[in-house]
């Protein structure tokens, strides 16, 4: 290796003009061809990190100013706060803070508690043609007016089946430990790429993905930092076109077979807070991959989590959130006319490409059927609101593809909540739009407790759509078998409008081939229902609950009426019609039992007494005597 003296002789050796474009900042009356090596350590300082006569770090101003410059050398080193003025608005949409647009850019950071804060623009960090590589190993605030901090563009489009896609595509790779993501949200011409249209998401949010590879952190094994808050400070509210609140991460293509590869694995424990709200937490759309490892809690007001939008699908490939702790949704801020949504999959809906891209005119073996999947695991709950008559409140929403949701908390179910007029608290309803065929599924893995919103499946809007599916199975977690209905919580499955002589929906309660292989246990409320029009299969039992009332009788003997305390079982119509086989073949098992309420007897079994269980010998009595024990109640 050459020493430090020869090295920086090197550089100093450079012909005038390209040491000029290399240290713009120094002034241009020094002709640093003829300075010594001394004086130019001494002029440029620790902004220059000589190596084999090319790596250097460029300067930025020293009071932190950047003004209306987009920096775009190979090296910066960030030595304290910063604050950018480019102008809000159309015409700086290109023009970021620190851009990649020339050369492969690397940018780091000393400053303790950093802060940067841009007013407009691309971005702070933006990834374009080139790769960008940050390390901020202690940031107290980012923030940004236009509501993007870390962006990738897609100026350099690759194939997705392109073997050397990920090498050949632009990379943003970000470490370290951000206290604090901020979008500070002032106007109209803030959000132009912020906003959550009507149709569709808009193509920025805090953090965005537009082009190519982004990554935060290192792997699942090292999280290569956190972030502690993603949030945002507006006071606009909705609009006819959009919330203009914006989305916080988003990964997107502009159509079906371009690489967007966005993974996350440092944890994020906040999005949005409860009284400032992001229109989308998550959303992807034509995304490729997008990986999350963990997140705290959601709070938005349209979407939590969302796997494409009302008009686009995300059909490329997988979304994975990890695990994710609450998804709390609550439209009073959002956007006029649409639904609050907790977790939101279009990843299919028959849409294909084939010779030349015409789908319809090719064949089947050329036809390449679009395909994306969703994948969420959550270890607390979802809560949805929305005080709208016309539009839903739906914690749970399917309209095409395949979504899993996993419980992932061995110690208690994870909890849904959907009110609101319209609510649901799982609605499989495919809509269809492309030339062929699709399925249509949500996998409830592991135990639910569904507090409020019906459970609905239907298959009524297209042809195509051939199935609409729900499950619900156990892990291998344990505590992982039980589904809960609230006591006015229902379940319905329609037919399906083009169904024949086989349903085109099915519900299904365990499965001989589950991790447990025990059975999935269902506790229906007080006035629960099950309407299941549809196919029906599994291995399971249903828990139908009980409840204590007095009833009048004439005493035999002495002719007087007298009161006695019976326990009756909860009216619960269930509906079966069409019973099917088990995915390996065996015959469908149905259990029905019967669960006494022992915390709260009558004091005729010694309820004053606080007895209950096996310690009640009055309690026992009762319910050994015969079939006046239980007075069983039928509803057609």
């Amino acid at each position: 290796m050459k020493s430090l003296s020869k090295r920086c002789s090197a550089l100093c050796a450079l012909p005038s003009q390209t040491q000029k474009n290399h240290f713009s900042s120094v002034s241009p009356s020094i002709k640093l061809n003829k300075v010594t090596e001394a004086c130019l350590i001494a002029v440029l300082s620790s902004a220059i990190t000589c190596g084999w006569g090319r790596a250097y770090s460029a300067d930025l101003p020293a009071d932190g100013n950047l003004g209306t410059t987009a920096y775009k050398e190979p090296s910066y080193t960030i030595t304290n706060d910063l604050q950018s003025t480019i102008s809000v608005g159309m015409n700086t949409l290109k023009n970021p803070v620190f851009s990649s647009a020339t050369t492969a850019q690397n940018i780091q950071s000393t400053k303790d508690a950093l802060t940067v804060s841009a007013m407009g623009g691309a971005g702070i960090f933006f990834a374009t043609v080139n790769n960008q590589t940050i390390d901020i190993p202690n940031a107290d605030l980012l923030s940004s007016q236009t509501g993007r901090i870390f962006v990738v563009s897609y100026d350099k489009l690759v194939s997705a089946t392109d073997p050397d896609a990920v090498a050949k595509a632009v990379t943003q790779r970000i470490t370290g430990n951000f206290n604090t993501l901020k979008a500070e949200i002032t106007g109209r011409a803030a959000i132009v790429q912020f906003g959550l249209g009507v149709g569709a998401f808009q193509p920025g949010a805090l953090i965005s993905n537009n082009g190519g590879v982004q990554i935060l952190g290192t792997s699942e094994e090292e999280p290569g930092g956190q972030i502690d808050k993603i949030i945002m400070d507006t006071t606009r509210t909705s609009t006819a076109y959009s919330t203009e609140r914006g989305v916080a991460i988003s990964n997107r293509a502009p159509g079906f077979g371009w690489l967007r590869d966005q993974q996350i694995y440092m944890p994020i424990n906040q999005i949005g807070e409860e009284d400032n709200r992001f229109g989308a937490g998550v959303a992807n759309v034509y995304g490729s991959n997008q990986y999350i490892q963990k997140i705290g809690t959601i709070y938005a007001t349209n979407f939590g989590i969302a796997n494409g939008s009302a008009s686009e699908t995300a059909d490329c490939g997988p979304q994975v959130i990890r695990e994710i702790d609450m998804i709390d949704v609550n439209n009073s801020t959002g956007l006029t006319g649409s639904h609050s949504i907790g977790i939101y999959n279009y990843s299919d809906n028959g849409a294909c490409t084939g010779d030349n891209g015409e789908c319809s005119k090719s064949s089947e073996e050329s036809q390449v059927h679009h395909v994306g999947t969703q994948y969420i695991g959550i270890t607390g709950g979802i809560r949805t609101e929305n005080a709208s008559t016309t539009t839903g409140s739906l914690a749970i929403y399917n309209i095409g593809g395949v979504s899993t949701i996993e419980a992932k908390n061995p110690d208690q179910p994870v909890w849904i909540d959907a009110t609101g007029p319209i609510s649901q608290s799982i609605y499989i309803s495919p809509v269809g739009g492309g030339y062929l065929t699709f399925d249509t599924a949500t996998h409830m893995k592991g135990s639910f407790d569904l507090r409020s919103g019906n459970v609905v499946v239907a298959n009524e809007k297209h042809e195509k759509a051939l199935s609409a599916d729900l499950t619900f199975n156990t892990t291998a977690l344990p505590n992982s078998d039980t589904l809960t209905l609230g006591s006015n919580v229902n379940v319905q499955i329609l037919r399906g409008k083009y169904a024949d002589a086989s349903p085109r929906t099915s519900l299904s309660f365990g499965d001989s081939l589950d991790p447990l292989s025990s059975g999935y246990k269902v506790k229906l409320g007080s006035k629960s229902f099950i309407n299941d029009k549809g196919a029906f299969s599994g291995n399971s039992t249903l828990y139908f609950g009980t409840n204590w009332q007095k009833q009048s009788y004439e005493d035999a003997e002495t002719g007087a009426t007298v009161e006695k305390d019976v326990l009756k079982v909860n009216t619960n119509g269930i509906i079966l019609n069409n019973v099917q086989k088990q995915s390996n073949g065996d015959p469908t098992r149905l259990n029905l039992t019967v669960t006494v309420d022992t915390n709260n007897l009558p004091d005729s079994l010694g309820g004053a007494d606080g007895y209950s269980g096996t310690d009640n010998a009055a309690l026992l009595n009762y319910l050994n005597t015969g079939l006046n024990a239980l007075q069983l109640e039928r509803s057609c």
